[in-house]
C-alpha cells in the first residue's frame, strides 16, 4: 500500500464517512473502511496501511483490545485510537496506540490528522455511498 494509506475501524457508517473524509482532505490517498475489530485484523495485514484509525467502542469489541492485536498482525502501522473523551488517552497508550485522536471536536481531529500527514489532498474525493 503506499505511504498516505489509512484503515478506519469505525462501526457506525456516518462516523466512519466523516472520518474517511477527514483523512481524504489530509491527504491521505488509499483509505480502506471496516467496521469491525475482527475485519480491521484481517484487512490491516492485507492492505499495511500506514495509519490505523480505530473508534475506542466497537459493537463487541472494545478498540483498546484491538491495538495489540493490530501491532501483531502488521507492527508497521500507527495505531490511533479515536474517541471523543479525552481522559481515556492514558489507557489508549497504555493499550500501545501512538495516541488518542480527538472526535469530541472536528476542528481538534483534522488538525490532528493533519499532523499525520502534512501534504494536503489536491482535491477532496470523499463522496456519499
Amino acid at each position: 500500500m503506499d505511504g498516505n494509506s489509512a484503515l478506519v475501524v469505525q462501526d457506525d457508517e456516518p462516523t466512519r464517512f466523516a472520518m474517511r473524509c477527514m483523512l481524504d482532505r489530509c491527504g491521505f490517498t488509499a483509505i480502506t473502511e471496516v467496521s469491525t475489530a475482527r475485519q480491521a485484523l484481517e484487512v490491516a495485514e492485507m492492505i499495511r496501511p500506514r495509519v490505523i484509525v480505530v473508534d475506542v467502542a466497537l459493537t463487541g469489541s472494545l478498540g483498546l483490545k484491538v491495538v495489540p492485536a493490530l501491532h501483531a498482525v502488521y507492527p508497521g502501522a500507527a495505531v490511533y485510537i479515536v474517541s471523543a473523551f479525552a481522559r481515556l488517552r492514558e489507557a489508549a497508550r497504555f493499550a500501545g496506540a501512538a495516541d488518542m485522536l480527538d472526535f469530541g471536536d472536528p476542528r481538534i481531529l483534522e488538525r490532528q490528522l493533519h499532523l499525520l500527514n502534512p501534504q494536503p489532498a489536491q482535491v477532496c474525493r470523499c463522496r456519499a455511498h
